[in-house]
């Protein structure tokens, strides 16, 4: 009876080093998976350099733009301010590329309530990931031209002032962000000298010319 209970310990402690075995491989297996990514991106880029392009071959859509007045802890919209600067971005633009038009893009409502959150979060994970071949929303894709130049400013001013813009770049033929600039500053986002200095600045570092 002894040399059983010998043999049937022998055969437990087989089991339980096969199963902490098995165990280990399965965790091994599950921690050397495939990292998975959001549906919107669909491969990696090779090339670890940013592509540049030209001005000529870049053109304007609306830049989205929400700006808040931040007194006493509270903030509020302001959106006549949001629409003077709209309209600032967009004259910069123009001189800058030494074009007249643009496509005009309705990315948000008047109460905010309906900003594109779709975008907001693909050029953010963009910025955050350069190398993803991100896909970009249908609704800023302009057919007849290639490239088109998407800035998305968010402002602060009162108590505190910031300003956070993102300077994207939209492939229209691949249909793709092609690349996502981040700008932080604290400033106010009514001074709008310092805000075309900054755009002139986006641009030498996206631009070949």
């Amino acid at each position: 009876m002894r040399h059983l209970e010998t043999n049937t310990g022998i055969m437990l402690r087989k089991k339980k080093t096969a199963l902490l075995i098995l165990t280990s491989i399965l965790l091994l297996s599950c921690g050397t998976q495939k990292k998975s990514y959001p549906d919107y991106v669909h491969g990696l880029s090779l090339n670890k350099n940013k592509k540049k392009v030209s001005k000529d071959s870049l053109f304007i859509v609306t830049p989205s733009v929400e700006i808040y007045h931040y007194v006493n802890r509270k903030s509020s919209a302001k959106y006549d301010k949001r629409e003077i600067i709209k309209k600032f971005i967009l004259e910069t633009l123009k001189s800058e590329l030494n074009k007249t038009d643009y496509y005009d893009l309705s990315l948000m409502s008047k109460d905010y309530r309906s900003v594109n959150n779709v975008l907001e979060g693909i050029i953010s994970e963009k910025y955050k990931n350069p190398d993803w071949i991100v896909s970009a929303p249908n609704d800023i894709l302009i057919d007849e031209k290639k490239y088109t130049v998407l800035i998305r400013t968010i402002g602060v001013y009162g108590d505190s002032n910031k300003v956070i813009m993102y300077f994207s770049i939209i492939n229209n033929e691949s249909k793709t962000i092609e690349s996502v600039d981040r700008y932080e500053y604290d400033e106010s986002p009514l001074e709008t000298q310092k805000t075309k200095n900054r755009i002139k600045k986006a641009f030498s570092k996206i631009t070949n010319t």
